[in-house]
């Protein structure tokens, strides 16, 4: 009877052995998981940046564009001379 309680006993310790190592092993890919995550989460964050930033450099030039096709809209409308003194004044 008290080898039998002794394997029981000794099959309950290897199980919780096992069962700590297995837990152990399961937090640290939890834990490299969760680097890498926040690995990408900063690198979504630099790139949205980066692209609000391209957007707004958009913006800037196309609002340059339209100003510069409204200079050369009313340039193409004037004479040389007319032109020449602008070029000058500007």
């Amino acid at each position: 009877m008290i080898k039998v309680f002794l394997v029981v006993i000794l099959a309950l310790i290897l199980t919780c052995i096992i069962m700590f190592i297995i837990i152990k092993s399961q937090e640290s890919k939890n834990k490299e998981l969760q680097n890498q995550m926040d690995d990408c989460k900063s690198s979504y964050f630099e790139l949205n940046n980066r692209f609000e930033k391209l957007l707004e450099e958009n913006e800037i030039e196309k609002k340059h564009n339209k100003e510069l096709a409204e200079k050369l809209a009313n340039i193409s409308c004037m004479s040389i001379n007319d032109v020449l003194a602008q070029l000058q004044n500007d």
